[in-house]
């Protein structure tokens, strides 16, 4: 697997991104052989390794979680995404942030030894940072302790050793055969926005360690991740791209599926998605705001539109003159089968008593 082929396959899962994609590439075609060795020759597993952890740092809806779940598919590695802001350095407050090795092992079905070789994602990491009257706001200041989350954070990525206790199952009810969990070989990626507080607008000049380091992470956090890319906001070409896509990656998918449920062909056309995405974009929300033009504009059609099914509806086209007024079409559509716009359900008689019609019946009319 090399790290062409690795980013063809993230292209298919996130649009852009190019430079995240590459870096991120590498790192995983880097990890996967890496495990692939140990697992073939064990004695390998106990030589100097130099882990390429990454951080990632950009706007939210940029991609940074869709992007390390397909790449931790395409390595065929358990993977395990934690927020941050949940843990605590000894639990009191929030977790204890071993339990990710736990639930690591738990999705690798108890293998030890493919959890060993897992990859553990952290996102909202700037939300740690001990800055508390910083430009990121502060973080956690006043829930819990914000470094000492970083150190044992930083503990996880120095080939730390987890003490496991497992009951032999050939031993008495009372003996226990101990053993330890090494993550020494677990890839550690994390990833935060890296905001002003009050805007959507990036800190300048994330470049450098000592960026970093003047925001609040760790000296030794930030050496512990030679890896640092910067996720760019996505552009209305992005996002129209990520809603003309036939897969799941494209928010339109779920309306597809939902109206074909009840008989209905549902289709688009560029002018439409077009006006989508620019909608989108004054969001300032990345891939996120797509979810929510694309709710705004298809809420009601998913509330009527299954009853004109029962009633003869086959197909709905949605076009930039639906998107830009889905009242207006709505009302039209409502119009020709007899049906009110409203919320009286008794202005739904005409299809109350076609609504157990099977769809196949539909074409038949």
């Amino acid at each position: 697997m090399t790290p062409r082929q690795v980013k063809h396959k993230l292209d298919q899962s996130v649009i852009g991104q190019t430079e995240a994609k590459k870096a991120i590439a590498v790192a995983i075609s880097e990890h996967y052989h890496h495990a692939r060795k140990c697992l073939e020759n064990p004695a390998l597993m106990h030589r100097h390794f130099h882990k390429q952890n990454i951080l990632l740092f950009g706007p939210s809806g940029t991609g940074k979680t869709t992007l390390l779940q397909a790449a931790a598919e395409i390595a065929n590695a358990p993977f395990v995404k934690a927020d941050a802001t949940k843990f605590s350095a000894t639990g009191f407050v929030g977790h204890d942030v071993q339990e990710v090795l736990t639930q690591l092992i738990d999705i690798a079905q108890k293998d030890i030894d493919t959890a060993r070789f897992g990859i553990i994602y952290f996102d909202e990491i700037d939300k740690i940072c001990d800055k508390p009257t910083g430009i990121l706001g502060g973080g956690l200041h006043g829930s819990v302790n914000t470094r000492d989350v970083q150190t044992a954070l930083l503990r996880l990525m120095e080939d730390y050793e987890m003490p496991l206790v497992q009951k032999s199952s050939t031993s008495s009810m009372h003996d226990f055969s101990p053993r330890t969990f090494s993550t020494k070989h677990i890839l550690f990626i994390f990833s935060g926005a890296f905001q002003h507080t009050d805007s959507r607008e990036q800190i300048p000049r994330l470049q450098s360690a000592h960026d970093f380091v003047h925001l609040g992470l760790l000296p030794e956090f930030v050496g512990r991740c030679p890896i640092r890319v910067s996720l760019k906001d996505l552009s209305v070409s992005d996002l129209k791209h990520i809603l003309a896509r036939p897969s799941d990656v494209s928010p339109l998918s779920r309306y597809v599926d939902a109206f074909a449920n009840h008989g209905v062909t549902f289709t688009f056309d560029d002018d439409a998605l077009d006006l989508i995405a620019q909608r989108a974009h004054g969001h300032r929300l990345g891939a996120r705001g797509l979810l929510t033009e694309t709710e705004k504009t298809l809420r009601h059609f998913s509330y009527h539109l299954p009853c004109c099914a029962t009633l003869g509806l086959t197909h709905f086209h949605l076009d930039r003159e639906t998107v830009a007024d889905p009242k207006l079409t709505l009302h039209r559509i409502l119009c020709a089968y007899n049906l009110d716009d409203d919320d009286d359900d008794s202005d739904f008689a005409n299809c109350d008593n076609a609504v157990l019609r099977p769809a196949v019946q539909i074409e038949e009319k």
